[in-house]
C-alpha cells in the first residue's frame, strides 16, 4: 500500500468529494490519519499520474526495467535524479524503491542517483521503501541504508522511514533500520514516535489485521521491548533479530540452489552475509549442506567466512564433508577453509566423511587425505599451491 502525503488528499477530494467521503464512511481505509495528516492510499490508479503520462525514466524505474533505463541514462543530458514536480517531485529511485524493484535500485545507484534526493514532502527513497508492501521493499530498505541512505532523514512533517515502516507494518524494515541507526525514540510534528504510529494503525482501520507482509502487532511488541533500552544493547537487539531474518532468507534461496535470487538478495545482504540462525549456520553452511557449489561460490565472493562456526563449532567444510558433497568440499577448501578445524567433540571433516559415508564420500575422504598431507608442506605458499591443485 502506498501512503501520499497532504497534498494528494487534498487533490483527492476536490476532485472527487463525494467519493472521498464515501470511502472513509465505509471504514475501507481510502483515507486515513498518518502523523496527524490526511493520507491518500493509493489503489490501482495512481492518481499522481492520472490524465497524463508518466516520465519515461520514472517510469522505466516503475517498471523495473533496467534495459530501458540503461539506454535513456546513456543519452546525453538525462538527469537520473530527474524530478516530477506535479506528481510529487520523486525521482526514479523514489519509484523503484517503493516498487521494492532492488535491481533497479541499484542500477540507478550505480549511475549516481542521489540515496538522500527529497520529494515536494520532504521523502526520501528509504521513506518510499520503508512504507512500501511490495515483494521485496525491505530488501530495497537494506540496500538502501547499504549505500549510505540516512535512516534518520525527516519528511517536511518530521517523520522518519521508521515512523513509515511502524505505520505499515513492516517488521524486517523496522529491525534493520534500528540496526543502522534509526531513532526508535524520534517524535514527528505532532508528537508522534513510531510505536505510537504503529498503534494508532492497528486500532484505527477495522481493515487493518496482521498478515505475511504486515504484522503491526510484533512491530509493536518489538518497539515496547526496544524503546527502554540503551542506545547500545537497542542496536544490538535490533540486530540480531535482523540477522535472523537475513540468515532465513539466505539460507532458503541456498538451499534451493536459486542463484539469480541469491544474487539479487546478495547485493541488499552483503553487511549481513554471515547471518547465524539459531544454531549458528550462516547460508554458507547451508549451501555446502545442500551440495550447492556454485551458490557456496557466490557466497564466498560476497565475503562469506568459510571459518564461520556453528553452536558445535561445524565449519561449513564440517558439513559439506557430512553429508559427501565432493564439489562444495573441493571449493571450500580452495577458498581456504581449515582442513583440520575440529568440532566441539573434536571431528575433522576426513573424520564426518569416513563416519557418515555419504554420497560421494569415498572420493571426498581420498581427497582430504591428500589435501592433509600437502597441508604439511612448507613454505606456506607451497601447500596452498598443493591444495590448490587437488581441487583442479
Amino acid at each position: 500500500m502506498f501512503w501520499r502525503g497532504e497534498q494528494a488528499a487534498v487533490a483527492l477530494e476536490a476532485a472527487e468529494p463525494e467519493a472521498a467521503a464515501g470511502r472513509a464512511q465505509r471504514g475501507t481505509c481510502g483515507l486515513v490519519t498518518f502523523a496527524g495528516s490526511t493520507t491518500l492510499k493509493v489503489d490501482a490508479t495512481d492518481p499522481r499520474w492520472a490524465g497524463r503520462v508518466m516520465p519515461e525514466l520514472l517510469g522505466a524505474a516503475k517498471a523495473s526495467d533496467l534495459a530501458l533505463i540503461t539506454r535513456l541514462l546513456d543519452r546525453p543530458g538525462v538527469d537520473v535524479d530527474e524530478r516530477d514536480a506535479v506528481a510529487g517531485g520523486e525521482t526514479a529511485l523514489h519509484l523503484a524503491a517503493e516498487e521494492g524493484h532492488t535491481e533497479a535500485v541499484a542500477l540507478l545507484l550505480a549511475r549516481r542517483a542521489d540515496v538522500n534526493g527529497r520529494s515536494c514532502e520532504g521523502w526520501t527513497p528509504l521513506h518510499s521503501a520503508a512504507q512500501s508492501e511490495a515483494a521485496h521493499s525491505t530488501d530495497a530498505v537494506a540496500l538502501l541504508l547499504l549505500r549510505g541512505a540516512d535512516p534518520c532523514a525527516r519528511t517536511r512533517i518530521d517523520a522518519t522511514p521508521l515512523h513509515m515502516a511502524a505505520f505499515n507494518g513492516r517488521l524486517g524494515a523496522t529491525k534493520v533500520l534500528i540496526a543502522r541507526g534509526g531513532d526508535v525514540l524520534a517524535a514527528d510534528a505532532h508528537g508522534c514516535t513510531p510505536l505510537d504510529d504503529a498503534r494508532h494503525r492497528s486500532t484505527a482501520c477495522p481493515c487493518t489485521s496482521d498478515d505475511r507482509e504486515r504484522k503491526w502487532g510484533a512491530v509493536i511488541a518489538f518497539l515496547v521491548r526496544a524503546m527502554p533500552m540503551e542506545p547500545d544493547a537497542r542496536v544490538a537487539l535490533a540486530h540480531r533479530s535482523w540477522r535472523l531474518e537475513v540468515a532465513a532468507t539466505l539460507e532458503e534461496a541456498a538451499v534451493q540452489g536459486r542463484l539469480p535470487e541469491m544474487r539479487r538478495l546478495l547485493a541488499c545482504y552483503a553487511a549481513d552475509v554471515d547471518a547465524q540462525d539459531h544454531d549458528g549456520a550462516t547460508p554458507l553452511h547451508t549451501a555446502a549442506e545442500g551440495g550447492h557449489a556454485e551458490a557456496a561460490e557466490l557466497l564466498v565472493r560476497a565475503r562469506a567466512n568459510v571459518s564461520s562456526v556453528t553452536n558445535t563449532e561445524e565449519t561449513p567444510l564440517h558439513v559439506a564433508a557430512r553429508e559427501g558433497h565432493a564439489a562444495a568440499a573441493k571449493l571450500l577448501v580452495a577458498r581456504g577453509a581449515d582442513i583440520q578445524m575440529r568440532t566441539k567433540s573434536g571431528a575433522t571433516p576426513l573424520d564426518l566423511a569416513t563416519r557418515h559415508r555419504s554420497r560421494e564420500w569415498e572420493a571426498l575422504a581420498a581427497f582430504l587425505g591428500r589435501a592433509s598431507l600437502a597441508e604439511g608442506a612448507q613454505p606456506k605458499g607451497a601447500r596452498l599451491t598443493a591444495i590448490r591443485e587437488l581441487v583442479m
